[in-house]
């Protein structure tokens, strides 16, 4: 049965969860574990009020094909331990990773959660009071057109939380968002809070809420964190994630300088790349800093480089971010074109980059 949201007063936002991320592997099935129950349920314990929802706005899961019984099983748990809390109500939109068709979302994993009290998911586009403001649902569409469509053809509402592409926001710092529909496209309402894009972001009137803890290198120094909206004021809360593992990176020059406790410290329960220049890498006792360091980090990886590079440098180490960063390198230092040419060649490179990363998320 439907619930009533016409009593709620706030709503708290996550999304992009991605149970089962890389492979099912072990290890992330227990940082996702270890972040909700000793981050997100401790954190919403403590700040809950009664008229308070919680909204998530797709990629429940990871994998579109198959769900892992065991992250199934830790899903279930950790939904059923949220609905606990927010007795007034759960909202779940699918997202890409959430359903087996790109063109439908009829068939979707989010059906192991429908049975929990509480929870209620939309599969289609809804428009849907919570408390005194209209809010339209649009969950993954299986194009842009269809997106524009429901916006469109819904009405009038304050508020809009959907799964999707924008053109204008970006996928990282290095790659701008082509597809999709235009930021224009959302200016009538007051506030869109939208999911599927990992990088946490704001522009104009549109929050990209981003995943709750970093994923990938991608995420590297993008903050990530929990939202909540105060219907009444309009006014936002946020929390950062400071619990979760991160992705950092240091040059090997940089921990030279350091003390052996403080480098322990910045590594502790992350994933750190060290970037080690030629000179550096045939001298250095890489394996006897690696035994010094043991139980400090999650993985240390060393990375070859020309130079040293700066802690804490947001250069997103992602494969495609580095072909962007190469690319715009050659052609800043390249008399072969003209700026003109130059801007051009860069903007096609982007776009096929782009069109890999949103290929990537379909999958």
């Amino acid at each position: 049965m439907d619930k009533n949201f016409s009593e709620i007063k706030r709503v708290w936002f996550i999304t992009d969860t991605h149970l089962g991320a890389r492979s099912n592997s072990q290890e992330w099935i227990d940082i996702i574990e270890d972040y909700f129950y000793n981050f997100f349920i401790p954190l919403v314990k403590k700040h809950y009020r009664p008229g308070d929802i919680l909204c998530h706005l797709g990629d429940v899961f990871d994998s579109r094909s198959a769900i892992n019984l065991k992250v199934l099983t830790v899903c279930v748990n950790i939904f059923e331990d949220l609905s606990e809390i927010f007795k007034d109500g759960i909202i779940i939109i699918p997202g890409n990773h959430d359903v087996y068709a790109k063109s439908s979302n009829d068939v979707n994993s989010l059906i192991s959660l429908k049975w929990i009290p509480n929870i209620q998911i939309f599969e289609e586009p809804a428009s849907l009071m919570i408390g005194t403001k209209k809010f339209l649902l649009m969950p993954w569409r299986k194009d842009h057109e269809e997106e524009k469509a429901c916006v469109q053809s819904m009405g009038p509402h304050d508020y809009l939380l959907c799964h999707a592409d924008i053109a204008g926001m970006k996928f990282n710092k290095h790659v701008v968002v082509s597809t999709g529909c235009d930021i224009s496209t959302y200016k009538d309402f007051t506030r869109v809070y939208c999911g599927h894009i990992h990088y946490a972001q704001r522009k104009n009137n549109i929050t990209l809420l981003g995943s709750p803890y970093e994923i990938t290198r991608s995420d590297m120094n993008n903050e990530k964190g929990i939202t909540l909206l105060d219907l009444e004021s309009g006014k936002e809360q946020y929390w950062p994630n400071t619990h979760s593992p991160r992705f950092l990176q240091y040059s090997f020059t940089h921990i030279l300088n350091d003390t052996p406790e403080k480098t322990k410290h910045n590594f502790r329960n992350n994933f750190v790349d060290v970037y080690i220049n030629s000179e550096h890498s045939l001298k250095a006792p890489l394996g006897t800093l690696t035994e010094m360091l043991e139980g400090s980090f999650r993985k240390i990886d060393f990375r070859p480089s020309q130079e040293d590079i700066p802690a804490f440098a947001n250069t997103d180490l992602e494969e495609s971010a580095d072909v962007m960063q190469s690319v715009k390198k050659y052609l800043d230092g390249t008399t072969a074109y003209d700026p003109a040419t130059k801007k051009k060649i860069f903007e096609h490179i982007n776009f096929l980059y782009q069109e890999v990363e949103r290929a990537e998320k379909l999958d």
